[in-house]
């Protein structure tokens, strides 16, 4: 299930929720804003992985060159 599925299922089970009286309004709007940070958090997972990436790779050839030259 891919992240925009998760996250429409996720607000329709709060929606009906509170229609079944199950939640109050206030518990309602908390699980949503729950629910959007984590599809936000969901999308900038694979650049910090990248990015993360980048970075040991640089380091690793500044070390290789520092290395190298003496």
């Amino acid at each position: 299930m891919d992240r925009e599925t998760r996250f429409q299922a996720e607000v329709e089970d709060i929606d009906r929720a509170l229609q079944e009286g199950r939640i109050d309004e206030n518990a309602a709007t908390a699980l949503r804003e729950g629910a959007m940070a984590d599809y936000d958090r969901a999308g900038y997972t694979w650049w910090k992985v990248l990015g993360g990436m980048v970075t040991v790779v640089a380091v690793m050839i500044l070390v290789f060159q520092l290395l190298s030259s003496r």
